[in-house]
């Protein structure tokens, strides 16, 4: 999305809607998924998440590895 910050002309990046919040009252105001349930687009999903085991850093890392590739040749890595 483009915005205005101080006269200039900036790009922001959106939450596309299955972002997960964190901090201290994350639990209270966040009631979208319950303990075990998988959330994601299959495609950009790492394996790890797709088995609904813990997620870290190295998911995003995989997740934006999938939308490049897909960006590039127009195919999803499969």
């Amino acid at each position: 999305m483009l915005c205005t910050v101080d006269g200039a002309t900036v790009v922001k990046v959106l939450d596309f809607g299955i972002a997960k919040l964190l901090g201290r009252d994350a639990i209270k105001t966040q009631r979208l998924t319950r303990i075990g349930e998988i959330f994601g687009s299959p495609y950009y999903m790492s394996p790890e998440q797709c088995s609904g085991e813990a997620v870290d850093s190295r998911s995003d890392i995989y997740t934006v590895g999938c939308a490049l590739f897909e960006t590039l040749t127009a195919f999803v890595p499969l």
